[in-house]
C-alpha cells in the first residue's frame, strides 16, 4: 500500500511540476512575442516618422526652390522693366532730337525764304529802274552770229575701178592690186609644178570677179582651186578693197584674190597668154 502511494504521490508531483513548467515556458513565450511587436511597433513607428521627416524636409525644400524661381522671375522682370525705360528713353531722346533739328531747319527755311522774298522785292526794283531807263534809251540792232555751213567733203572715186555704197554713209572702192596679182600668179604656177600639170593655161582676167568667190592667196588655198586642172585654163585676177568714210579718210580692209578654172581643148604653155 504504502509503494502504491508512493507512486502516485510521485506521479503527482512529476505531472503538478510538467504543469508548472508548461505554465512557466508558456509565460516566457508570451513576454518574448509581447517583446518581439513592441520591437516591431517600435520600428515601424520610427519608419513612419521618417517618412514624415523626409516628407517635411521634402516640401521645405519645394517651398524653397519656388521661393527662389519667384525670386529668380521678378528679378528678371525688373531687368526687362529697366531695359524697356532705358530704350524708351533714348527713343524719346532721338526723337526729341530730331524734331528739334526739324524745328530748326525749317526755321532756317523760313528765314532763307524771307531773305529771298526780300532780294526779289530789291531786284525787282532794280528791274523796274533798268527797264526804265531802257524805255528811255534807244534800242540797239542786235546782230545776229553769221552762220557757217560745211559743206560736205567732195570724194574722188575716180581713181578706183569699181565702188558702191556702205552703211555708214560712206563707200567701198576696189582697185587692181599689180603686186597680189603677181604673188597669185606665183603660186598658182607652183602648185602646177609641184602636180606636174602641163597643159594647163593661165589667163588673167576681170570678167570673173562677178560670179566668182573671192578668197585670201596662200599655198593651201590656190592650191585646193587649181586642183585636177590638167588640160583646163585657169583664170585669176586681184584687188585691194578699200572703206572710204563719209568724209573721205580711205583705209586699206583687205586684199582680195579671185580663181576660176574652165574646159579648154588645146595644150598651152605656162607662157602662153591671152
Amino acid at each position: 500500500m504504502k509503494k502504491k502511494i508512493l507512486i502516485i504521490s510521485t506521479i503527482i508531483l512529476v505531472i503538478v511540476i510538467g504543469l508548472i513548467g508548461l505554465f512557466v515556458f508558456y509565460k516566457v513565450q508570451q513576454k518574448e512575442k509581447t517583446v518581439e511587436v513592441s520591437k516591431i511597433n517600435d520600428t515601424e513607428i520610427t519608419e513612419e516618422k521618417i517618412v514624415e521627416e523626409t516628407k517635411d524636409e521634402n516640401a521645405n525644400n519645394n517651398e524653397l526652390v519656388q521661393n527662389t524661381n519667384e525670386e529668380i522671375k521678378e528679378k528678371t522682370e525688373e531687368k526687362q522693366e529697366s531695359q524697356e525705360t532705358k530704350e524708351q528713353k533714348e527713343t524719346n531722346e532721338k526723337n526729341n532730337q530730331e524734331t528739334k533739328e526739324k524745328v530748326n531747319t525749317e526755321t532756317q527755311k523760313i528765314k532763307e525764304n524771307n531773305n529771298s522774298n526780300k532780294n526779289n522785292s530789291n531786284n525787282q526794283q532794280t528791274t523796274n529802274q533798268v527797264t526804265n531807263s531802257k524805255i528811255e534809251t534807244p534800242k540797239q540792232e542786235e546782230k545776229q552770229p553769221e552762220i557757217t555751213k560745211t559743206e560736205p567733203a567732195k570724194i574722188d572715186l575716180s581713181k578706183y575701178d569699181r565702188y558702191e555704197n556702205a552703211l555708214n554713209g560712206g563707200y567701198k572702192a576696189y582697185k587692181k592690186s599689180d603686186s597680189e596679182m603677181n604673188k597669185l600668179r606665183e603660186l598658182i604656177e607652183s602648185c602646177i609644178k609641184e602636180y606636174g600639170y602641163t597643159n594647163v593655161k593661165i589667163v588673167q582676167s576681170s570678167s570673173i570677179i562677178n560670179n566668182t568667190q573671192s578668197f585670201t592667196a596662200n599655198k593651201t588655198n590656190v592650191s585646193n582651186k587649181v586642183y585636177d586642172s590638167e588640160d583646163f585654163t585657169i583664170y585669176y585676177y586681184a584687188e585691194t578693197e578699200y572703206h572710204i568714210t563719209s568724209n573721205g579718210t580711205e583705209s586699206v580692209f583687205q586684199n582680195r584674190s579671185y580663181i576660176k578654172v574652165k574646159k579648154c581643148f588645146k595644150k598651152y604653155s605656162l607662157t602662153d597668154k591671152i
